[in-house]
This record gives C-alpha cells, sequence and structure tokens, in this order.
C-alpha cells in the first residue's frame, strides 16, 4: 500500500498517479535494458510511475515488491487506484524528472 495525505504527498500523488507518462519522457533517465523492458511490458502506451525516498519503512516495502504484485494506492482516507507492478527500477542520478516534475523525488520506482 502507497499512503499520502500531507500536501507534499498529495502533490506527488497528483504529478505521478493522475499523471501518466510516455516512453519519450523516460528515455534519456534509465538504461536501454531498461526502456526495453518497458517496451515490452506497455507496448508503447502511457504509464504511472511512483518515486519513493529510501527510508526504513519505504526500503522494505520497495524490496518486498516484485512485478505481478498489487499495488494499491491511499489517498485522502480511502484506497483510490489498484494496480499491479509492471517493473521497479532504481533510479539513476538525472532521473528525478522522472517520477515528478515538482523536484520532490526519490531515488527509487
Amino acid at each position: 500500500m502507497v499512503a499520502g495525505g500531507n500536501p507534499a504527498a498529495e502533490l506527488h500523488f497528483e504529478d505521478t498517479i493522475q499523471r501518466q507518462r510516455t516512453l519519450e519522457e523516460v528515455w534519456r533517465f534509465l538504461p536501454s535494458q531498461e526502456i526495453e523492458n518497458l517496451e515490452r511490458i506497455y507496448h508503447r502506451s502511457n504509464f504511472i510511475v511512483w518515486g519513493a525516498v529510501p527510508g526504513p519503512m519505504n526500503e522494505s516495502r520497495w524490496e518486498k515488491m516484485k512485478p505481478g504484485g498489487v499495488v494499491l494506492i491511499y489517498n485522502n482516507g480511502r484506497i483510490r487506484f489498484a494496480g499491479e507492478i509492471a517493473a521497479k527500477v532504481r533510479k539513476y542520478p538525472r532521473a528525478s524528472k522522472i517520477s515528478t516534475s515538482s523536484g520532490n523525488s526519490g531515488r527509487t520506482l
């Protein structure tokens, strides 16, 4: 479950979950094998990206997430979305723009 509720989390929710991404937006930030993987999974369709700042709770949850697993997005007191984890990557230094245009993003996707 991915939770949110404070103003920063709400902005992150709107900028990531509500706004889908395209492969064109992320190709320059990820290694070619990750792009090929996303192309296989999404067939050039848009997709949702969620980033998290590593910390004791986030890191352990991120490690448990596996492709094919289910993720629930909890926001404003209710579950807003359910989805399947298609892929996950540790972001690279220039990749902060992938998960959020606000610049307040993590290092895991």
